[in-house]
């Protein structure tokens, strides 16, 4: 075991794993996520609920049969346990996809990804800024995003999301499985017309954007965002 593993481990007594979970297990999970603490730390989130020593034990095996051996396949597991936390309404997987319409390491407002989310109907009610502040603090529990600043009452205001979620995002499920293509901040000066033609949400802010084509086949597109081309005519 690397010092980094055993490092992780250590943190045993200190409630990062269930105190009656076998030390073997821990030592396995930690092997299987490369010793790396934050994937460590969010799996550990992502069924901190479950204390039986069995229902860590099926988490293992499916981490362990993962025949590609990648990071972003085991983050799968992490990703696939939101759809049943929470008891939202709403699916929590979609909100969190959202973040990857983001630049890396970008700061996100709270109050833009909460308007992104209500163009999606993922928001609902008389207060929407207030009801996305409880997602976003429901992922933050999860140790699925980062607060960056909070004002004098506490309450947060942006947040960021760690790079190695964020391409996970991008590239293994919103391009791949939800027909989703984020282009933000590629210094983009055409349209990509021949690359996205067949996807239902485009993303493509910030970008050198000066005209949209006139003549565009999506038959099946239901978001394009546009946003701060500042060239855009």
């Amino acid at each position: 075991m690397t010092s980094t593993e055993n490092e992780e481990l250590n943190r045993h007594n200190d409630g990062f794993f269930p105190k009656n979970i076998d030390q073997e297990i821990e030592r396995c999970i930690c092997k299987e996520f490369g010793g790396l603490p934050l994937a460590i730390k969010i799996v550990r989130q992502a069924i901190a609920d479950v204390s039986q020593s069995n229902e860590w034990e099926f988490a293992l095996q499916r981490l362990q049969k993962d025949v590609t051996h990648s990071l972003s396949s085991k983050l799968r597991l992490i990703y696939d346990a939101l759809a049943d936390l929470g008891g939202y309404e709403i699916s929590l997987q979609l909100c969190f996809l959202y973040v990857a319409a983001f630049s890396e390491d970008e700061v996100i407002h709270i109050a833009l990804a909460t308007r992104y989310w209500t163009g999606e109907g993922l928001v609902v009610g008389s207060d929407p800024l207030q009801i996305g502040e409880l997602y976003i603090n429901f992922l933050v529990g999860q140790c699925l995003i980062e607060p960056i600043m909070k004002d004098y009452d506490g309450n947060m205001l942006n947040f960021r999301v760690h790079d190695v979620l964020h391409h996970f995002l991008a590239h293994q499920i919103a391009e791949k499985e939800e027909k989703c293509f984020f282009q933000t901040c590629r210094g983009l000066g055409e349209f990509p017309t021949d690359v996205c033609g067949g996807d239902i949400k485009i993303f493509v802010r910030n970008n050198s954007l000066t005209k949209v084509p006139k003549a565009f086949t999506t038959p099946h597109i239901c978001y394009l965002l546009l946003a701060s081309n500042t060239s855009l005519t």
